[in-house]
């Protein structure tokens, strides 16, 4: 299951409880929590993350004067990297250096 198909899992099941009115069998609803945690387990364990910790780190390699990066616009940068990257390489550490210069220095 992935993170879409457990959204909809949760969603439809929210639903249904609006929709009948019923209380929440508490046994149900246990174990439903539980199988959403086996999956964000799960998931966790295959995903690949960047961060802004990844920024700063890397920033820091060339940003001896603290004068070269905005720190402030890596957050909004990571996540443009993230939806912007070309699934078919990834992103390497020169994936977030280029977008870390061309989104995060000072000047611009």
């Amino acid at each position: 299951m992935n993170v879409i198909d457990l959204a909809y899992k949760i969603d439809f099941y929210i639903d249904t409880i609006k929709q009948q009115n019923k209380k929440v069998n508490l046994h149900v609803l246990i174990s439903f929590l539980l199988d959403i945690k086996k999956e964000l387990i799960k998931i966790d364990k295959e995903s690949i993350r960047w961060s802004i910790e990844d920024f700063q780190k890397e920033a820091s390699y060339f940003n001896k004067d603290q004068e070269t990066y905005d720190p402030t616009k890596f957050q909004n940068t990571l996540e443009l990297m993230i939806n912007n990257h070309d699934a078919e390489t990834g992103i390497t550490w020169e994936t977030l250096r280029f977008y870390l210069n061309e989104h995060c220095l000072k000047d611009k």
